[in-house]
């Protein structure tokens, strides 16, 4: 079982050449294995990068058709800063991409800022019926009256891990 991962951090190709863009070279990487039913990854960088990244990392995470935990926090902020460099989820960003986590229980991002809407969250309950709790701040400024709506629906919203 694995119990530990490092981060990856750079992707090489063994001849040296890089004549494919990151993002094209990621959705090519196939998961050693893709009955895992729980993922906590710390996905972090992507705050510079283009939306092309981030739709790269949803495809990948988009394979694990298994998982009932998906978090995908910013370890790097110690402080629970509400950081933006990591995945931003929300419909307009590419979030429906995780379509196919239909077992999807537990949603986890505590740490990093999002703006999720009313539309995202109505998403959310109605692709992943099993949802029962989201770890983290589901807007940054207008969070109370969005994480009343994801409540209402039986699913708990907590703040910290």
């Amino acid at each position: 079982m694995l119990e530990k991962s490092w981060v990856l951090t750079t992707v090489r190709r063994q001849d040296g050449y890089q004549d494919q863009p990151l993002p094209e070279l990621i959705h090519q990487l196939e998961w050693a294995c893709k009955n895992l039913q729980i993922l906590e990854i710390g996905l972090c960088g992507l705050q510079f990068r283009t939306q092309e990244w981030q739709r790269a990392v949803l495809k990948q995470l988009a394979k694990l058709e298994q998982l009932r935990v998906l978090d995908v926090a910013d370890y790097t902020d110690t402080l629970n800063i509400r950081s933006q460099d990591g995945l931003d989820l929300s419909l307009t960003t590419g979030l429906d991409i995780l379509s196919s986590l239909t077992r999807l229980e537990r949603l986890g991002f505590h740490s990093l800022r999002q703006e999720m809407t009313k539309h995202d969250v109505e998403w959310m309950i109605k692709v992943w019926p099993r949802l029962s709790s989201v770890c983290g701040w589901v807007h940054h400024s207008a969070s109370e009256r969005i994480e009343l709506d994801i409540q209402r629906h039986g699913i708990t919203v907590d703040h910290l891990k």
